[in-house]
């Protein structure tokens, strides 16, 4: 080693601009989770909307399912009343557990 070379100074001169760009870099990834934090409410917020609209079109959906049910069941049971009333004899249509 060269005692003769090394003073006291030379450290911080060294250490200095390395704590300097820490500083800096530990600022500019403070601004960017702030920023994603922002980012990431927008995108809740977003989200949240999109699900409200997609909830209200499935109860829509889930209302015209009800009534197309509704009319395919009123179809089959005057179809089966039709059907009861051509197809079957006379003594089987007063039978009152077919009614």
């Amino acid at each position: 080693m060269h005692w003769g070379y090394y003073t006291p100074g030379k450290d911080n001169l060294k250490r200095d601009p390395l704590q300097a760009a820490v500083r800096r870099l530990t600022a500019v990834l403070a601004r960017r989770d702030d920023g994603a934090d922002a980012l990431r409410a927008v995108d809740m917020d977003q989200l949240q909307i999109e699900n409200e609209q997609l909830l209200a079109r499935v109860d829509e959906r889930n209302k015209e399912l009800l009534g197309l049910k509704l009319i395919t069941g009123r179809s089959v049971q005057a179809r089966c009343t039709l059907c009861a009333h051509v197809c079957l004899p006379a003594h089987l249509l007063a039978c009152p557990e077919l009614s």
